[in-house]
């Protein structure tokens, strides 16, 4: 007595696999693209202290420049010369060092913000990694694709 078999022809077994791969690799580019998305956001807001940081601490090292000047200035000049009660390079001395706290304050508030996540797509890529891994182990194993009648 023969068995009668309702296989499905390899092409077919195929087609399924081929379409499976593509709807995964899909949804794990969209995956990545969403979490690339969120880090930029968290990027970026660690970026404006950094920067607004490194601009005022540019203006710090110029201030700070012209009160070494004008401290020199005040040093070759006789006695007596300047009747300030704080001489000038003395008040460009203190701009330029409130300028420089400030930028220290917004370039760690940036630094913080950078270390508190991974900016790499961990999850993504751990998931697609387990993806081809599942893929690869699924179409190495032996299957029946063929069955003979007995």
């Amino acid at each position: 007595m023969a068995e009668t078999t309702t296989d499905t022809p390899i092409t077919e077994v195929v087609r399924g696999i081929l379409g499976d791969f593509q709807q995964l690799m899909t949804q794990s580019v969209a995956l990545l693209r969403a979490e690339i998305g969120k880090d930029w956001q968290t990027t970026k807001a660690a970026m404006c202290p950094l920067a607004a940081g490194a601009m005022i601490g540019m203006v710090a090292l110029f201030q700070l420049g012209i009160a070494a000047g004008l401290g020199i200035y005040a040093a070759a000049s006789p006695a007596g010369t300047d009747p300030a009660r704080i001489p000038m390079w003395g008040c460009f001395a203190i701009v330029g060092l409130v300028f420089a706290v400030v930028s220290g304050i917004l370039v760690a508030i940036g630094t913080r913000t950078l270390q508190s996540f991974n900016p790499l797509p961990d999850e993504t890529m751990r998931a697609f990694e387990k993806n081809v891994q599942t893929f690869v182990a699924s179409a190495s194993t032996p299957r029946d694709v063929h069955r003979l009648p007995r």
